[in-house]
């Protein structure tokens, strides 16, 4: 019924309108998880069908370099996920790059992913993850290219496949709204995630709230500030490592998805060393759920 319901995430009907593996699959992890970051109250999906589908554009100081997609289908107890992101514009004649991921599984009292998929291409290297997972353990892996052995590489060790996400479905956090409202508790989340080559936890906290005005929504945003810890499968020395695990300059603003228990990231920031990456929803359609069809461009 999984495979049916991945189905039902054709974009054009739901919304008509490494060389180095660790590291660039830490920095696929974080641009899945910037356009995909929603929340689901527990047992919103029950007798509640939902579609959803919005378009991101991505930049870096201030400069347009991807566009991505991404599409979710809940029905009953069952959930499917995809997500594309690829370079565009000057960005895309410098190099070509294109990234797809695809999720399944059932919201029980928590997230249980059965599958995971990610291919990335550049003109250089290709990237791809297939993973079967059971109970939040990793039962079937493969990543490719293989994570190479290094005396400095923190080991993966058979625990750290075991209670974990995939980086898609990890964008899946229950949540229980209050009066219909966002609380500062939608930012109090520690959420443990393996990308087929290293185990780390992203870390949630509240920073403040904002107003949103948009066609479709007017209210209170939630901005959580997130840290990247890593777990195992990383180089604790490497600059890379240290930049990350350091930086303090994440951002994510939470907002409801009207007619549903869900939120979707308006606008997701996070400081690099060539200025700041910002994800900015440009359009999201609903289907289903408590309301009607909602659009916001």
């Amino acid at each position: 019924m999984a495979d049916q319901l991945m189905k039902t995430l054709d974009l054009s009907r739901i919304a008509k309108t490494g060389r180095n593996p660790a590291a660039a699959g830490k920095f696929a992890a974080a641009g899945m998880l910037a356009m995909a970051s929603m929340a689901l109250a527990p047992g919103a999906s029950a007798g509640n069908d939902v579609s959803v589908a919005g378009d991101y554009s991505m930049s870096i100081a201030g400069l347009p370099f991807a566009k991505g997609r991404l599409s979710m289908a809940i029905k009953g107890d069952l959930y499917a996920a995809r997500a594309k992101i690829a370079t565009w514009g000057v960005a895309k004649i410098i190099v070509e790059s294109k990234t797809y991921a695809e999720a399944s599984g059932r919201f029980r009292r928590s997230v249980r992913p059965a599958k995971y998929s990610l291919d990335s291409k550049t003109e250089e290297y290709n990237m791809n993850v297939r993973m079967q997972l059971s109970g939040g353990a990793i039962r079937n892996l493969s990543a490719k290219p293989p994570l190479r052995k290094l005396p400095d590489r923190v080991p993966v060790r058979a625990r750290h496949k075991a209670n974990v996400l995939d980086p898609l479905s990890a964008a899946i956090i229950p949540y229980r709204m209050k009066n219909g409202e966002i609380g500062k508790d939608a930012c109090k989340k520690t959420v443990p995630i393996f990308d087929g080559w290293s185990r780390f936890d992203v870390k949630l906290h509240f920073r403040r709230f904002a107003d949103v005005r948009t066609e479709g929504y007017k209210g209170k945003a939630a901005v959580c500030g997130a840290r990247w810890v890593p777990v195992a499968g990383h180089r604790p020395n490497k600059k890379t490592v240290i930049y990350l695990k350091e930086n303090k300059d994440l951002e994510a603003w939470l907002i409801p998805v009207p007619g549903s228990n869900f939120l979707i990231p308006y606008r997701m920031s996070i400081g690099t060393k060539s200025g700041k990456m910002v994800i900015q929803n440009k359009r999201f359609v609903v289907n289903g759920g408590k309301g009607r069809k909602h659009a916001r461009k």
